[in-house]
């Protein structure tokens, strides 16, 4: 279960508002989760979209990509490659504008603010679970770097299979790594490269791997949205 809050308050606030609305037994009737806390602030790699390039490669390999059993081949698979990396996708200024009864200039100059402060990236297409392409595994790594953490960190920002990474502090690991691959073979093969590439740099490595099956919902604006529509109600408030 991944859950983001704003800070540790937050989450205590949470676990018992849970607990009083019976969602989960109390401490008596259950098993105790066990919880680890990331910083989003340490993320060093955010990119959802990057296994489109890896993709294109087996495309011009083999002429089509199978994604959940569905062959995407031919003009299928270059609009693909075209809407996830976000080229020809233009934000309709003049709808948010009647939309928000906003004049369309001060619409894109807003938006521009938001861009240029970092709070929102250029509008691109993702897969329907954030980390995970349809029909592959989510591995969710934790690596401890016994030295040159910086030469790790930017082989992890360069894979194409690692759309997410975070520094870390947790017992002896230092990076938190979302990954996916088609097969689980695939997996072992690129922790392989990993120690190949730095065989005397890495030490303890943990890994929970999750099946296409069972991963039920990793939605991008969920947490997003739900942020910025409590953030109104207090406004109204």
């Amino acid at each position: 279960l991944i859950e983001y809050f704003g800070g540790l308050e937050e989450y205590h606030s949470w676990r018992g508002d849970i607990v009083k609305q019976d969602k989960i037994p109390d401490r008596g009737e259950r098993t105790p989760a066990h919880a680890e806390f990331f910083s989003n602030r340490l993320t060093f790699k955010y990119e959802p979209t990057c296994f489109i390039d890896k993709m294109a490669d087996k495309f011009e390999e083999k002429g089509f990509i199978e994604l959940s059993g569905q062959r995407i081949e031919d003009d299928s698979f270059r609009i693909l490659k075209k809407v996830m990396k976000g080229e020809s996708i233009r934000t309709n200024y003049s709808y948010i504008g009647r939309e928000l009864g906003v004049n369309r200039k001060t619409v894109k100059r807003r938006i521009d603010d938001l861009l240029d402060k970092g709070i929102i990236e250029k509008p691109k297409c993702f897969f329907p679970n954030l980390f995970v392409p349809p029909g592959y595994n989510l591995i969710i790594t934790l690596i401890e770097a016994t030295s040159d953490l910086s030469d790790i960190k930017d082989y992890l920002k360069k894979d194409e299979n690692v759309p997410m990474a975070i520094e870390t502090s947790t017992e002896r690991y230092n990076f938190l790594v979302f990954s996916a691959f088609e097969s689980i073979e695939e997996f072992f093969e690129w922790g392989e490269k990993l120690n190949a590439k730095h065989p005397d740099n890495i030490g303890a490595i943990s890994k929970t791997i999750l099946s296409s099956r069972m991963v039920h919902l990793i939605e991008p604006q969920k947490v997003s949205l739900g942020f910025i529509e409590n953030k109104l109600w207090d406004l109204k408030s």
